[in-house]
């Protein structure tokens, strides 16, 4: 069974939302889980949150954060996926942040949250990522989309997921 297919089952069994919090990936994981006919059933609702500002205002970015650590940093993309709960009140959340390029020294450089609320305290996990900076900015944003899913899966323990590290070349 396909991992967005054992996501949907466990949230579905649980009776559990997720919701989206999305940088770097623009919406494409929104985009593939309302794919999925009945989506509306586990997913909540997601925010595409390009710009820093956004960050700040709708998902409660600190800042301080932004400033020290910019907006492709792991603390980021936990405080993303934490303020995503607190604005749409899922019960857990995939954050995405990175560098998609074409251009910079840093392209392919990504991270992924998850959170979930654990006994109503979030219990978050953030992921670095490093794709090729051969990829086009498309192939690093859908394989953005595949590991967070991925990431997802591996979290919640419903699946012995492999997600497939990439190095820069």
């Amino acid at each position: 069974m396909h991992k967005l297919h054992k996501l949907i089952k466990y949230l579905l069994k649980n009776h559990k939302t997720i919701a989206t919090a999305e940088s770097v990936t623009g919406g494409l994981v929104a985009k593939t889980f309302t794919d999925v006919p009945g989506s509306s059933y586990w997913y909540s609702s997601g925010v595409v949150s390009y710009s820093d500002e956004i960050k700040h205002k709708i998902l409660g970015v600190k800042t301080e954060t932004l400033e020290k650590y910019s907006a492709v940093s792991k603390e980021c993309a936990k405080e993303m996926a934490e303020g995503v709960i607190n604005a749409i009140g899922a019960d857990m959340s995939i954050a995405t942040t990175g560098y998609a390029g074409p251009t910079g020294e840093d392209v392919g450089t990504v991270f992924i949250a998850f959170c979930t609320l654990d006994g109503g305290k979030k219990v978050t996990d953030v992921e670095e990522m490093h794709y090729p900076k051969t990829l086009s900015r498309e192939q690093i944003r859908t394989k953005v989309t595949d590991d967070a899913i991925s990431i997802a899966v591996k979290k919640i323990g419903i699946a012995d997921v492999k997600i497939q590290r990439c190095q820069h070349d």
